[in-house]
């Protein structure tokens, strides 16, 4: 049996992986740089184990093996193993196709046999990526059956979630189908304007340096370009920008040389520009705090609140509860809530008294499986009273219930952040 964590911890367990997928990617990256800039025995090990072990964390990491291509591209064309002769890179590219993905493949073998032994491991929790749900397609059928089985149940897995068309909340619209704006627009709208204005100073600084930094500078380049185009043209899904993640070890990465240039004789211009940037990310912060899921940049909250870009992840992993528990208390600690609830948490935890309302969440899943629900099949459904509707259910991205339309066009009588909005109907 594959152990799985308790349904209670499912998003604090997605927090950590999404986490773990950013650090063993970039990991993963640096030994490939550090192997193309000069390849080693050593770093060829590195390498196959480095892959192996972000392929664990999340399949996304096959974007990996793309960029290694693009990597190999310049550094025979352009830099990079300028001192081998033609034979001996050659023979650098097959020991590292057959060494380092053997490696990979061994580790994917260890850690998926293990069955829960390697980080409480189980197939339905890395599902994300267009080239998973079509790798099965890809593959020769000879390869498969030497990959590890509960690998290619979470192919499948994976495969059958993103057949059909996926629904898309975006810009204040309902989409179905692609969306190739989604993820450039969500890397803008979510990323601080300081560190957005500091990658392109940073970008400015790349392209003044010689030969050795534009070769690493642009490997850099390659990276991200590889990994936001995989995501923008081939994604079937658009729910987060989560799925970014590795990108912004990426940037910070990119913006090393900036701060390594403070250090120098006259830099006190820069020096200023830097503090400012600092500056401005302190108060981004103090500003959103404590509601940092949902957080949009300044130049964004000038266009509208975070729910008319995104809801889904972008906004909404049900994490208002606690704070809705204290605001029913203190505004309204007679009355009895209705609740339509977009969440893995379970309301009967924070002690206030609630009626339920149907949900695209799964019973099983929320706890509510004994849970009656209030009739939500028209408008006439919508009885006065008191409601609390995380904010993805009431723009109706996956499901959209009658009784709910009314609610859509009011401005409502309070927020819990920007993921649960309050409304009072009246008699």
């Amino acid at each position: 049996m594959i152990r799985r964590p308790p349904r209670s911890t499912l998003f604090p367990y997605t927090t950590l992986f999404r986490s773990l997928f950013a650090v063993t990617f970039t990991t993963a990256l640096w030994f490939l740089v550090l192997f193309f800039e000069r390849p080693t025995w050593v770093r060829l090990v590195a390498v196959g184990l480095s892959v192996g072990v972000a392929l664990l964390a999340k399949q996304s990491s096959l974007l990996l093996f793309p960029i290694g291509g693009a990597f190999l591209g310049y550094s025979c064309l352009r830099g990079g193993w300028k001192d081998l002769a033609p034979r001996r890179r050659l023979e650098w590219c097959f020991k590292g196709f057959c060494v380092g993905g053997g490696l990979a493949w061994l580790v994917l073998v260890l850690g998926y046999r293990g069955q829960g032994l390697f980080l409480q491991y189980h197939p339905g929790m890395f599902q994300s990526a267009w080239f998973r749900a079509h790798a099965l397609d890809w593959w020769f059928r000879p390869v498969l059956g030497a990959l590890p089985w509960s690998f290619l149940w979470n192919l499948d897995f994976q495969a059958n979630l993103s057949r059909g068309e996926w629904p898309t909340y975006f810009l204040g619209e309902i989409i179905k189908g692609r969306v190739w704006s989604y993820y450039p627009l969500a890397l803008l709208i979510k990323t601080p304007a300081s560190w957005l204005f500091l990658v392109i100073l940073s970008t400015w600084g790349w392209f003044r340096k010689k030969s050795k930094g534009n070769f690493h500078g642009v490997m850099l380049l390659l990276a991200f370009t590889v990994t936001l185009g995989s995501f923008t043209f081939g994604a079937e899904r658009y729910m987060g920008v989560r799925y970014l993640l590795p990108l912004f070890p990426l940037m910070a990465v990119w913006c090393a040389p900036w701060f390594q240039s403070l250090s120098g004789r006259g830099q006190g211009r820069r020096r200023w520009i830097t503090g400012a940037i600092a500056l401005g990310l302190l108060i981004g912060m103090a500003v959103q705090f404590p509601w940092y899921l949902e957080a949009t940049n300044l130049p964004s909250k000038l266009m509208g609140p975070p729910e008319f870009f995104f809801v889904d992840s972008n906004t909404d992993w049900g994490q208002g509860l606690k704070e809705l528990a204290q605001w029913l208390k203190e505004n309204a600690p007679t009355e009895t809530v209705k609740l339509c609830y977009f969440g893995a948490d379970d309301p009967k935890r924070y002690g206030f008294p609630f009626e339920m309302l149907p949900t695209f969440t799964s019973q099983a899943w929320t706890g509510f499986a004994n849970t009656p629900l209030l009739p939500c099949e028209s408008a006439q459904d919508l009885h006065p009273g008191l409601y609390a509707v995380s904010v993805t259910m009431l723009k109706g991205q996956y499901v959209q219930y009658p009784c709910l339309a009314p609610l859509q066009n009011r401005e409502p009588e309070a927020w819990i952040g920007r993921s649960i909005a309050i409304f009072r109907v009246g008699s």
